[in-house]
């Protein structure tokens, strides 16, 4: 269990101490636990991180981000398309998708266009987008449960 507590003031929000005692004064316009690390949003609109201290250890220069939910890679809207970053901040999935989910276990679903896939940690398709919906389900061991709605054919072999 963790001693510290996300609070809002003035609009901004920061992290304090079970004592009440500001840890990171408020400075962001969003502020999400991220287990290790918090997510933050900058005045600018720009996501990033900042540690339990309140350092910065990812600069906020994303549109949009989803956190690092089961370890090592996030899903970033960087230059109009969605890349996954490591805890250092760098591209290891290069920006091409349109839309992107954290990873759980070994996959994270994207979309291209109007299709969904999903690639291993390594950015390959583990299986080729194809559907049109999905519904996901996380387990207590952080698997995906997969509902596929539709499988999208084109008639081509």
């Amino acid at each position: 269990d963790r001693d510290e507590a996300l609070v809002k003031e003035n609009g901004l929000w920061g992290v304090i101490d079970k004592k009440g005692r500001y840890i990171i004064d408020p400075q962001f316009e969003v502020m999400r636990n991220d287990g290790k690390w918090f997510q933050i949003k900058s005045k600018e609109n720009l996501w990033g991180w900042c540690d339990l201290d309140g350092e910065i250890v990812i600069a906020p220069r994303f549109e949009k981000a989803f956190g690092f939910f089961d370890g090592d890679r996030a899903p970033v809207l960087f230059e109009g398309k969605w890349a996954y970053i490591d805890r250092k901040g760098i591209v290891v999935i290069k920006p091409q998708f349109d839309r992107a989910l954290p990873f759980v276990g070994n996959l994270a679903a994207v979309w291209v266009g109007n299709y969904i896939g999903f690639i291993n940690r390594e950015g390959r398709y583990e299986i080729n987008p194809q559907y049109n919906g999905l519904s996901r389900d996380y387990e207590a061991n952080a698997v995906w449960g997969i509902s596929c709605y539709e499988r999208v054919t084109t008639g081509k072999k």
